[in-house]
């Protein structure tokens, strides 16, 4: 087997100073990154990252546990920000 090399996009890297947590779907084509706020996920098939739009949006939560569940679910226990209003993760990913 061989591994594949992932770079997370460097605007999301630079913005959150660096990754706290990863999980990886068990078809090996997901991949969920988050650090102190936000999170994104890697697409193995696409080629292409999915991020939020908002940094607003990104960054009124933070992410302490990711877990893929099913065919293609991110599950994350978040807890929000001091400084943010309500935001569903998953509806503002772009």
């Amino acid at each position: 087997e061989s591994f594949d090399h992932i770079l997370v996009p460097a605007e999301y890297y630079e913005a959150h100073a660096g990754i706290r947590l990863v999980a990886v779907h068990e078809s090996g084509d997901l991949v969920a990154v988050a650090s102190h706020k936000g999170m994104c996920v890697y697409n193995r098939c696409l080629g292409r990252w999915k991020m939020f739009g908002d940094v607003a949006q990104e960054n009124s939560f933070s992410c302490t546990a990711l877990r893929w569940w099913r065919d293609s679910y991110i599950v994350l226990l978040t807890h929000p920000t001091a400084s943010s209003s309500a935001v569903n993760p998953a509806a503002a990913m772009r």
